[in-house]
């Protein structure tokens, strides 16, 4: 091997990797939801993937509130959906005690959204309650 063509092996296997991340972009959204009143589950949409895009999410952070009744949280989770609106993952959050009427979750994750997915986040309780959603998503938008 000449050492131009070494060079230039050595220039792409430094430069590629740098290529590559370069078309990531960070990306969070956050969103809530207070309108769930007398119930036992709140959502909130949390973002569609814009077309040609695909979202890596690395983090979930949500805070959830009930009030109106001594209602048990009984799980927490984000999902993501399909473009038919299908179930494609299903990923448990665990909400904590945050004082008061207030419940923290806070989610270290790796979840792969391609175009036109949906992401939302959904809380149920044991009976029926006023409940307050709030989620924000971070992670990366890749072409």
């Amino acid at each position: 091997m000449s050492k131009v063509m070494f060079y230039l092996s050595m220039l792409a296997i430094m430069v590629g990797p740098l290529a590559i991340n370069a078309e990531a972009a960070p990306w969070q959204v956050w969103r809530t939801n207070s309108a769930c009143i007398n119930t036992v589950a709140c959502s909130v949409s949390l973002t569609v993937v814009p077309s040609g895009k695909r979202i890596e999410v690395e983090s979930v952070s949500c805070l959830f509130e009930r009030t109106g009744s001594d209602a048990v949280i009984e799980s927490a989770v984000i999902t993501l959906r399909n473009t038919a609106g299908a179930l494609v993952l299903r990923d448990n959050l665990v909400p904590t005690p945050f004082g008061g009427n207030f419940f923290a979750a806070n989610h270290h994750t790796k979840i792969f959204a391609p175009t036109g997915s949906r992401l939302a986040a959904t809380i149920f309780v044991s009976k029926a309650s006023h409940l307050l959603i709030e989620c924000k998503l971070a992670g990366q938008i890749l072409p």
